[in-house]
């Protein structure tokens, strides 16, 4: 017998591939890809990941998050990899185990952010990335982006970075500069960046996620401009990464990104200081390293964006 659990909420992605299917009394619409302790991935006809998360976590794109009562740990509600996800009657069935009802959920939408030059309190944001990068070098979360900032702030070495940090770093310097040079070697500085690092979603793929995810909202033609060039060549590129990777970043190429994110965003642009270390508290606490390499990008974005607004970008 299915365990019924109920929808709390979902962004428009996940919101109009159940709508695609509202006429349906009972269709496939995809398989279980993977599953972790609080989040179910299925992949569905399309080829899109979709995102079950548990109501502990934060809303994001092509996502939904659920209610799942006393069960803090998926594995046990016998949900198996490649089960059928099914439409059944406005419900969404995985595989034999479990039904989500949608009848009492609800649309997140990210908080538009977009800032124009001349709304951007400049020297608050440098005030506001000093105090993050301090509060990464506090952290002490080693074997990502981190090392990128760190050794960038201290002009040395506050620790023995490995190899992966190093190479790292290496490589994020080297697309950055191509993005400033204007020149046609950005193809070659940024593809060996996707799908570099360990887990689920690579450091080198949260870096660039919470790059374009942070430049996209200056509301300048020339930050439009090098978004776009990171466009252009990612969409004409092979990504090889992880799936659930490669959507993450074309969700970020689509202006999409979760909510702790958009959050961190939002509060390193402001003026709330408590608000601002709150938000930091947040977006570090995602898994080992993730949340410190996607806010190690979007960081490297806002101070890219900071010097095309005071320096033309060179």
């Amino acid at each position: 017998m299915d365990k019924y659990f109920s929808a709390i909420s979902f962004d428009d992605g996940f919101a109009n591939m159940l709508y695609s299917y509202r006429s349906s009394k009972h269709m496939t619409v995809g398989r279980i890809h993977s599953l972790f302790r609080r989040v179910v991935n299925f992949e569905g006809g399309d080829g899109q990941i979709y995102t079950i998360i548990d109501k502990s976590l934060d809303n994001g794109p092509y996502a939904v998050r659920v209610d799942f009562e006393k069960n803090d740990n998926l594995f046990g509600l016998e949900i198996k990899f490649n089960d059928e996800v099914v439409i059944e009657h406005n419900k969404l069935k995985l595989g034999a185990a479990i039904s989500i009802k949608f009848d009492r959920c609800r649309i997140w939408q990210p908080p538009s952010i977009e800032k124009k030059p001349d709304e951007i309190d400049k020297k608050q944001l440098r005030d506001n990335i000093d105090l993050y990068r301090r509060r990464l070098i506090d952290s002490q979360i080693r074997g990502g982006c981190s090392y990128y900032h760190i050794k960038g702030i201290a002009g040395v070495e506050l620790y023995k970075a490995v190899l992966m940090e190093r190479e790292l770093d290496r490589r994020i310097i080297n697309f950055i500069a191509s993005l400033k040079s204007g020149g046609s070697e950005l193809e070659k500085d940024i593809i060996p960046l996707v799908g570099l690092g360990n887990g689920l979603t690579p450091s080198g793929d949260d870096f660039i996620s919470g790059f374009i995810s942070a430049l996209g909202v200056i509301k300048d033609d020339r930050a439009k401009a090098a978004v776009e060039r990171i466009k252009c060549v990612l969409k004409r590129s092979v990504i090889s990464t992880t799936d659930i990777s490669r959507t993450m970043i074309n969700a970020s190429l689509e202006g999409k990104y979760r909510e702790s994110i958009a959050s961190f965003i939002g509060a390193i642009l402001g003026r709330d200081m408590q608000e601002l270390n709150l938000c930091i508290d947040k977006v570090l606490s995602i898994g080992s390293t993730s949340g410190a390499d996607l806010s190690s990008g979007v960081v490297a974005g806002l101070a890219y964006g900071l010097n095309i607004l005071e320096n033309g970008g060179l």
